[in-house]
This record gives C-alpha cells, sequence and structure tokens, in this order.
C-alpha cells in the first residue's frame, strides 16, 4: 500500500505540473502551433490524458473505448504530407471542451486503475516520466508564444522586479559524484543502470542562473545569438536574443534566460572561459537539481508583461 501510495502522489504532482502550464494560454490560443515542426497547443492537451488512457486502461487492462477517435487522435496527431511542415488548421482539431471532457474522464478511469493495483508499477513509471518529460518540453514550447497568448500567473511580476542581486562565484572543492542506479534498488530506465562513480575537479559555478542580460553581453561580444526551433529547422530570433524580447527592459535582462540552445562557451569566445555544467557536477553538489523542476520553474516565471 506504501508503494500505492506513492505512486498516486507521484501522479497527482505531474498531473498538476501539466494543468499549470495548460492555465498559462490565453483561451484561443490552444490552438497556435508555438514551433512549426510541432503539432498545436490542442494536441498536447489531449495527448497526456490519451497516453495515460492507452497505455494502462486500453492496452493492459483491456477496458472498452468511450471515445476511440480521441484516443487515435491524441496518441498521433495528424501527420503532415510527407517531407512537409504540418498544414493542418485548427478547424481540424475538436473544441477545449470537448477534450477537457475527454481528460476528465480518462482521469477518473486512470485513477481507479491506480487503485486497483491490477498495473505493475513499471508502467505507472512510464505514464508518470512521459507526462514530466512533456512539461518540460510544453513549458519551452510556451516561450515560442508572445506574451499576448499568455497568462501572467499571479504574483510572478513581484518576484521579477525585485532588486537586484549580489552576483559571486562559488568554490566547489574536487570531489566524487556518484552516478546511476543499484540494480535491484526500485524502478530504474535502462540508462540509469549501473551506479558509478566519478572523480570530479574542483570547479567555480555562478551562484544565480545566466540572466538574459548576461547572454546578451556574450552575444555581443560575439557569440551566435539564440536558435529556436528543431534541429531540422534552426531559426534565429528578430531580436537575436530570446526570451529577452524588450533587451532594454530591466526585469527581462534580470530574468534567468530560458530555451535558449547552451553549448560550451569556451568554443565559441575564448575570452569566457566558461560551461555549461555536467551531469557529474549536478550529480555531486547538485544533487537536487531536477531538469523537468527546472523548466517548468521558467514556465511559471517566464515572461513579465510590459
Amino acid at each position: 500500500m506504501a508503494r500505492q501510495s506513492q505512486l498516486a502522489e507521484a501522479l497527482a504532482d505531474a498531473r498538476r505540473r501539466t494543468d499549470e502550464l495548460f492555465t498559462l494560454l490565453v483561451p484561443d490560443a490552444f490552438y497556435d502551433r508555438p514551433i512549426p515542426e510541432r503539432h498545436r497547443n490542442i494536441f498536447y492537451f489531449g495527448h497526456l490524458e490519451a497516453f495515460d488512457w492507452n497505455l494502462i486502461c486500453r492496452k493492459t487492462l483491456d477496458l472498452p473505448s468511450f471515445h476511440p477517435e480521441f484516443d487515435k487522435l491524441f496518441e498521433f496527431g495528424i501527420d503532415p504530407p510527407a517531407g512537409r511542415l504540418p498544414e493542418d488548421q485548427p478547424k481540424d482539431w475538436p473544441s477545449v471542451a470537448e477534450v477537457n471532457r475527454y481528460n476528465t474522464r480518462v482521469r477518473q478511469a486512470v485513477t481507479r486503475a491506480l487503485t486497483s493495483g491490477d498495473v505493475p508499477e513499471q508502467l505507472w513509471r512510464v505514464a508518470i516520466e512521459h507526462r514530466l518529460m512533456h512539461a518540460e518540453t510544453f513549458a519551452y514550447m510556451l516561450h515560442n508564444l508572445p506574451a499576448d497568448r499568455k497568462i501572467e500567473p499571479p504574483g510572478v511580476a513581484a518576484r521579477i522586479l525585485g532588486p537586484p542581486v549580489s552576483r559571486a562565484m562559488l568554490e566547489v572543492p574536487a570531489g566524487q559524484a556518484t552516478l546511476g542506479r543499484k540494480r535491484g534498488n526500485g524502478f530504474g530506465w535502462d540508462n540509469e543502470f549501473d551506479e558509478h562513480t566519478v572523480d570530479v575537479p574542483a570547479f567555480a559555478i555562478d551562484n544565480y542562473k545566466v540572466t538574459n542580460g548576461d547572454y546578451l553581453e556574450f552575444v555581443k561580444a560575439g557569440a551566435p545569438p539564440a536558435l529556436l526551433g528543431t534541429p531540422r529547422r534552426r531559426v534565429a530570433p528578430a531580436n537575436h536574443v530570446w526570451p529577452c524580447a524588450a533587451p532594454t527592459h530591466l526585469a527581462r535582462l534580470r530574468h534567468p534566460a530560458a530555451g535558449v540552445q547552451l553549448r560550451r562557451l569556451d568554443r565559441q569566445i575564448p575570452a569566457h572561459r566558461a560551461a555549461v555544467p555536467s551531469r557529474r557536477l549536478f550529480a555531486g553538489p547538485y544533487a537536487g537539481f531536477h531538469p523537468h523542476s527546472y523548466a517548468h520553474s521558467y514556465a511559471r516565471s517566464y515572461e513579465p508583461r510590459l
């Protein structure tokens, strides 16, 4: 029962994260497509529940479908013509109200399935991780939407418009970091095994995240601007630095830079002898870091209104 309670709590937390992200959209923005190669937002609104339903209820418990059309639509989406970008239109998708009714019914069925205890733990882990993965990717997709297509969460501006922080480099001594997981010690993905230790040399790290202002200075010094989109089609934003849409706005300059493609800085400009922290650094002194939470926190406070 303890494990079942843990799974229920983890699923509820993952649902809260994705629910919060969709509350950031103005009503008709559900039909926007922030990234040309990706689906419209409405797909992800239905996909998260359809995935759980198809995996847990249909394929594992063999429950009859109450909406086969949505089960298929939100499992795969609307495929684009071969070799071309998606061409589907908002009218090709169901209404938000219809999808919401589908989602509600699916959640009720999935919650009952969890209570029954008839589904292997690994499948619940897959469902939870799948939702967290989309929370991370959808958070970054939201950065591609104009500010007027998003609703500012309560209290965000107050947090962003505070006084400037005191920046400093923190010295971290050399040591060992433990990576991976031990086998036979609970659920884990294939690429998490086996547990092993690595030596980490001493390093220094900023006490705060890189801000839009920092990244703007980096670009002014000669680095290529941030690139958005997918590997097949990268585009540089018109303002050259993103998401700092108004570089002169103090709040935007102080806000952490999100969504940029962070490569090793010392490979771009020798004067910037810095690098993006590696996994082994986060496994050691920053062991509490979780990428899903990191991306989600950005989405909750991504872009103050002007």
